[in-house]
């Protein structure tokens, strides 16, 4: 157990051997963990010898922020600790998406306070449990190797170094500190509402696996930092493999990795082509698989961005410009009645699906006709708790990038969207429950009478 005192966090700053004089830059929000954590490097101060400043981001978005705000600035005054408090202005809000955008308005502004006032070094007072979590929370929404690694105690971030010295304490040991030792806190009302995703995880899910199992914290942060060090094991092999298949600029070749485990091959196919589009989705990866080991002599083409596909051919895979496909459209004017276009063929499926065809869609009530598509200015959704929003700001909330927004299909009437590839199932509204005909939207591939399938 670690010992919370500022002895106790001398011993933990030695892990990251931070220099005597390196200025610090401490985010604190009020709660009790960044409390703690300016409490005990304060403490520490004069044995470390670090530099230390607070900021404080207020985001205007309770009645009570200006009186945390204000708590803050006189607490970081009291131990003789510098503070900056920041704004976000109520005009900048956005109407959805919240949540994210408060991070990223929070981390512009620590990194511009760092250079501006030159801080060597941010510390956040993320915990034992943010890391299980973020971990369960990544693991859900993604599934994906990189996002269980979790939070990272001691990482990089926009030119920053950022140290997160509490990450193996857990939350109730810092608040019984602060209690304990009379540190002032906050309680931020927002942080109950299970309606948040994380709020959810932090107060039904990990109580319950903890009340069965009581080391669920430490197992899952334990699981995180050992994932972290078979991820770097794994890269040296990544690196290796990448000088079988002949990396260029804008191509490779997959044949001396064919014979690899289908695990390690997609894993090396996500390395590849993260070095030519970052967000590289998963469905990218398969698709690009899926091309790889169909050795038939047919050119394949998964399209990356609006900017960038891959032709796979024979086990070799170019990058270049994607082809423009005159048929991007397909209109579909009644139920079990197939149309071409649009990449493959398309159908309205009310009884069974035909063999051949992926389902896109839960069954729901269509607006006939329906054209299949991309996006274009003015599309609009309505989600399934009635609400009408745009189709920009859902694709932002979904997390898709930019670069691939263009790319995903739609299913409209008008601008209405009422189907959106990466929708998950129950986002949107898909009609009255009462209605006695609904249908599935389900696709099949279709080379359009040449030699190539667009996925």
């Amino acid at each position: 157990m670690v010992e919370l005192s500022p002895a106790g966090m001398e011993r933990i700053l030695a892990e990251y051997a931070l220099p005597a004089e390196t200025r610090v830059l401490i985010a604190v929000s009020g709660g009790s963990d960044s409390m703690a954590l300016l409490t005990l490097l304060a403490g520490s101060a004069g044995t470390t010898n670090l530099e230390l400043g607070v900021v404080h981001v207020n985001h205007q978005l309770r009645d009570v922020a200006d009186q945390e705000a204000q708590l803050v600035r006189d607490y970081a005054e009291r131990l003789g600790v510098t503070c900056r408090v920041v704004d976000w202005p109520r005009d900048e809000h956005p109407r959805s998406g919240v949540e994210a955008a408060a991070r990223q308005f929070r981390y512009a502004v620590f990194t511009q306070l760092a250079q501006r006032e030159h801080y060597d070094v941010l510390m956040t007072a993320h915990n034992l449990g943010d890391q299980a979590e973020t971990v369960l929370f990544r693991l859900a929404r993604a599934g994906s190797v990189a996002g269980a690694t979790g939070i990272h105690a001691d990482t990089e971030q926009r030119g920053l170094r950022v140290v997160r010295p509490l990450l193996g304490v857990p939350k109730q040991s810092l608040q019984d500190y602060c209690d304990r030792t009379g540190v002032p806190y906050v309680h931020d009302q927002s942080n109950d509402d299970t309606a948040y995703d994380r709020n959810f995880l932090r107060h039904e899910v990990l109580p319950t696996l903890s009340s069965r199992w009581p080391d669920t914290e430490q197992h899952l942060a334990r699981f995180a930092e050992e994932l972290t060090g078979l991820q770097t094991l794994a890269d040296v092999t990544l690196r290796h493999l990448s000088g079988k298949v002949r990396l260029k600029s804008d191509e490779f070749t997959w044949q001396d990795v064919q014979n690899e485990s289908t695990a390690v091959q997609k894993l090396l196919l996500q390395h590849l082509l993260s070095q030519w589009h970052p967000a590289v989705s998963h469905r990218q990866v398969l698709a690009v698989y899926s091309a790889l080991n169909v050795n038939d002599g047919r050119e394949r083409i998964v399209a990356l961005s609006a900017a960038q596909a891959l032709y796979i051919q024979r086990r070799h895979v170019r990058l270049r410009s994607p082809v423009v496909v005159a048929d991007s459209t397909c209109t579909l004017g009644g139920l079990n009645a197939p149309a071409s276009g649009a990449g493959g063929v398309w159908l309205l499926a009310s009884d069974n699906v035909p063999n051949g065809y992926r389902v896109m869609s839960a069954p729901m009530v269509w607006q006939l006709p329906v054209t299949i598509r991309h996006r274009q200015p003015g599309d609009w959704l309505q989600l399934a708790h009635g609400e009408h929003q745009k189709l920009g700001r859902f694709l932002t909330n979904m997390h898709v990038p930019g670069t691939d927004r263009d790319q995903l299909w739609v299913a409209a009437s008008g601008h209405q969207v009422l189907w959106a590839e990466n929708a998950r199932p129950g986002q949107l509204f898909t009609g009255e429950q009462t209605a006695k005909i609904k249908a599935q939207l389900v696709f099949r591939p279709d080379d359009g009478g040449n030699n190539r399938d667009e996925f």
